[in-house]
């Protein structure tokens, strides 16, 4: 018998979708469960995409605001060059 303490967070992100026909709605956006992603900044453009039906919206992975690899090239690059002065 072995016992887990530890829990599990799941963290949801309420951002402002601009929808095809020009209105903006408010969706409910899951963090997603893949190993490459950085939470979006408040007022950050991210892209999402949202099912057919309208109904499910996700976090676009191809969007490198959002990427997790992304974001340490950039902390890096700003270091490195930081050295070069």
């Amino acid at each position: 018998m072995s016992e887990h303490s530890g829990s599990s967070v799941t963290r949801e992100f309420v951002v402002a979708v601009l929808m095809p026909g020009g209105e903006t709605t408010n969706v409910t956006v899951p963090q997603g469960n893949y190993s490459d992603f950085w939470a979006p900044r408040i007022g950050q453009n991210v892209k999402v995409e949202i099912s057919a039906k309208g109904d499910k919206v996700r976090f676009d992975k191809a969007d490198l605001g959002i990427s997790f690899a992304e974001h340490e090239r950039r902390q890096r690059q700003g270091f490195d060059s930081k050295l070069g002065d």
